[in-house]
């Protein structure tokens, strides 16, 4: 069972680090924010600052 949780890792990695075409940027970005927001602890005010200047 560890072996499939690892390959399935691994695939996922593979799939998100294709940055070629727009619909695979688009899904990479989108999960970004989403892990970003879905975080439980604040952010740090370097943070924000680093957020802002990338947006």
């Amino acid at each position: 069972m560890k072996q499939d949780g690892r390959e399935h890792w691994l695939r996922n990695l593979k799939a998100r680090q294709r940055n070629i075409v727009f619909p695979d940027t688009a899904a990479n970005e989108a999960t970004f924010w989403r892990a970003l927001m879905a975080r439980k602890e604040k952010l740090r005010v370097s943070q924000i600052l680093g957020i802002s200047l990338c947006a």
